[in-house]
């Protein structure tokens, strides 16, 4: 699927790898609302909301009681969390493992 073919609004597929959905998110600008944001990452938006509660979402910012993600935050923080399988760490101290 071509960038050119998605537009701003346009909802995704399946499909869609997330170099697409990261030009189409640059174009309307680098900064993403949280249900913008829950959709870039592909999670509910309520996911994000709970994970910014508990800390454990990617960076974001406070504009008076507005909530922006900074769409390079998201995609470092993503790479960051990286996983080779959903072994629990503790499991992964216990076997020498990381």
């Amino acid at each position: 699927m071509e960038v050119t073919a998605l537009r701003h609004g346009e909802p995704m597929t399946k499909d869609d790898s997330g170099n697409v959905r990261a030009v189409v998110a640059h174009r309307a600008g680098p900064f993403l609302n949280t249900a913008q944001a829950a959709r870039y990452l592909c999670i509910a938006t309520r996911t994000l909301e709970e994970m910014r509660k508990d800390g454990e979402g990617p960076p974001f910012r406070k504009h008076g009681r507005l909530v922006f993600y900074h769409i390079a935050d998201i995609d470092a923080w993503s790479l960051a969390n990286t996983r080779n399988s959903f072994m629990c760490a503790s499991a992964h101290a216990a076997r020498g493992t990381s």
